[in-house]
């Protein structure tokens, strides 16, 4: 077993890396509670997108936060 940890760059979409789908995301910041990185945060305004980019969080793509609680909405 190796000891090294490889992070690979995404190309097809450098800082691009989460997205909203506004007619399906209901802003109920499921995705916020399940994300192990603490990258995004509730929108002050409901019924809203949450915010990704929190200062000290770090997104690594592991894709957690696609599939709850609307797939398609991420």
């Amino acid at each position: 077993m190796s000891d090294k940890a490889y992070i690979l760059p995404n190309p097809p979409t450098p800082n691009k890396a989460v997205e909203f789908n506004q007619t399906i995301c209901t802003g109920c910041n499921q995705c916020v509670s399940i994300c192990p990185t603490d990258v995004m945060m509730p929108n002050p305004e409901k019924k809203k997108q949450p915010i990704v980019g929190v200062p000290g969080g770090m997104l690594v793509l592991c894709g957690l936060c696609r599939g709850v609680p609307r797939p398609g909405a991420i």
